[in-house]
């Protein structure tokens, strides 16, 4: 190697210290280093090639670890370029959510009262076959309606975090029993009897938000109803655990298949599976269910064979007793 070419080797080594600025204090020292090596290695009097193969190999092993910090500060701004580009699109997101959730808020008021009136309406003795069948539509759609809108109002404070828990103990058997009573309309409908394991009637207390688990109990139930032929059986199970308590909704419904079992608990993941009686669905009741039951530290799953019904669980931290 000529002194030329190791001076070219060197500047190209002083050049890369130059361009990273973002580390120009701790490369600054090594540039020092450089130039101290450019006069050795180009003077004069330098003929011993040995140590001028040595020298060339430090100043190789400095380019190669100088290349190595500059695709580290690479990385780093590229980090903090992706850093604020993900903050920007979470403030829009927020946004977004917080408009969304005043506009379906104010749709709620008024779907409220279409169907208050259509319910008072069809109390009404003077009404024909025809006009009777068109306010049931009208009523059905609204009741429709008026279930997307408060799963949107949901999802809205669900995706902004302002999912407020007001815990205290709960006896579960009198939760279950208000799902229940909540679904048992919908059951009604299609002559499916709803049971509860002798294990769920046990006197058992869990530290719970009692509106949010009782929607969540409610979603279950429904989605089960909903997926369950007519004249069959949705069954409600609880295993006592020593530091959990365990809740299952079963049904011999339609199931799902393994291949869409990915898109179950996710927002609007709806399956090619349909309600048996045609109801609707937004796809995004076990999405709530999931998100309240680890708000709660919990956890949810399921199992599922298509054309054989299907099992959804969650878990609950069981209260411990206080001395």
């Amino acid at each position: 190697m000529t002194g030329e070419y190791i001076r070219k080797r060197i500047e190209i080594g002083i050049a890369h210290v130059r361009v990273h600025l973002p580390l120009r204090t701790y490369l600054g020292s090594y540039r020092i280093l450089f130039d101290l090596l450019l006069k050795k290695v180009v003077h004069p009097n330098y003929k011993e090639d040995e140590e001028k193969m040595a020298l060339i190999s430090a100043i190789n092993k400095i380019l190669y670890f100088d290349q190595s910090l500059g695709i580290e500060a690479y990385h780093l701004l590229a980090k903090r370029d992706l850093e604020e580009k993900n903050l920007k699109l979470e403030q829009l997101n927020n946004q977004i959510n917080r408009f969304v959730g005043m506009v379906v808020h104010d749709l709620r008021s008024p779907l409220n009262g279409i169907v208050g009136f259509s319910e008072l309406t069809m109390l009404s003795n003077n009404l024909d076959q025809e006009t009777r069948e068109n306010v049931n539509f009208i009523l059905k759609s609204s009741n429709n309606m008026l279930q997307i809108v408060d799963e949107l109002l949901d999802l809205s404070a669900l995706d902004s975090g302002e999912l407020n828990l007001e815990k205290k103990k709960v006896n579960l058997a009198l939760l279950i029993d208000e799902a229940c009573k909540s679904v048992a309309p919908f059951a009604l409908k299609k002559e499916i009897e709803i049971q509860i394991d002798s294990d769920a009637e046990n006197n058992v207390e869990v530290d719970i938000d009692r509106l949010k688990m009782c929607q969540v109990l409610e979603n279950l139930l429904s989605n089960a109803i909903k997926y369950s032929r007519y004249n069959s059986v949705v069954n409600i199970s609880v295993d006592i655990c020593s530091n959990q308590v365990n809740v299952g909704v079963h049904d011999n419904g339609v199931g799902i298949p393994d291949d869409e079992q990915d898109k179950v608990f996710t927002a609007f993941g709806q399956t090619s599976t349909k309600p048996t009686a045609g109801e609707s669905s937004t796809g995004l009741r076990l999405f709530i269910v999931k998100k309240i039951v680890e708000a709660h530290g919990g956890n949810v799953w399921f199992d599922s064979r298509e054309g054989d019904g299907s099992n959804f669980y969650f878990s609950l931290p069981k209260n411990r007793d206080r001395p």
